[in-house]
């Protein structure tokens, strides 16, 4: 009878953590807000990397290097584009957070105050 309370137990555990396993951020370490919204975005060989600070068109480089080397993806840097792909936007530093990274339908934009922060976003991608 012990035996059968002990699997039960531990199905149902084991259930709770599947079943709450979507709700955990993906991101290690944890951000200080996470937010899972609906619908995604899939990079492509004509998606642009778009920097419109110069500060940031170095961390931009360093993703198309590294989208070529571990995907594949010949991505190009721009400083402005109409195109959906990843933007990399230059925030204030009186913003609290280091960077903020959204993705949604319509793209990837990284907000950050300075280059290191932009990185951080990129690697956290």
């Amino acid at each position: 009878m012990n035996l059968k309370r002990l699997i039960l137990v531990c199905s149902l555990l084991i259930g709770y953590q599947i079943t709450n396993a979507q709700e955990v951020c993906p991101i290690i370490p944890q951000p200080v807000k996470f937010a899972k919204t609906d619908g995604s975005f899939v990079l492509t060989q004509h998606s642009p990397i778009v920097a419109e600070a110069e500060l940031l068109r170095p961390v931009a480089h360093y993703l198309q290097q590294e989208l070529l080397k571990e995907q594949g993806l010949p991505l190009s840097v721009y400083s402005a584009s109409k195109e959906s792909g990843v933007k990399l936007v230059l925030t204030s530093k009186k913003n609290s957070d280091k960077y903020s990274l959204k993705i949604n339908s319509k793209g990837v934009v990284i907000r950050a105050s300075d280059d290191e922060d932009a990185l951080y976003g990129i690697v956290y991608l």
